[in-house]
């Protein structure tokens, strides 16, 4: 897990909670080969962790993002998936985030 929750990790958070797309589909009419299989491995994930609440947070013609919450030994935490990294950000130190 993360030492430190930046600013930025904290707004990736909110832009969560605001968040109503549930698939990929939500974001982009005709999903490419690729997306549609990056969403799926982020889905098998968010199972394997036995995840909350998955989202598309985001997203552009090239990439989105993805996010969850689940328990990491015992800690709830908010789960940030993009193209080039995996977040785990304990909820705690977002109980500040409207």
């Amino acid at each position: 897990m993360e030492k430190a929750v930046t600013e930025f990790m904290k707004q990736k958070y909110r832009n969560y909670l605001r968040s109503d797309m549930k698939t990929i589909w939500d974001l982009y009419d005709r999903p490419s080969k690729r997306k549609i299989n990056a969403f799926f491995n982020c889905k098998n994930l968010f199972n394997e962790m036995n995840g909350e609440n998955l989202k598309v947070v985001c997203g552009n013609s090239m990439i989105f993002s993805v996010g969850f919450t689940c328990d990491i030994d015992g800690e709830p935490v908010y789960v940030h998936i993009t193209r080039d990294h995996d977040r785990y950000i304990p909820l705690k130190e977002c109980s500040n985030v409207d």
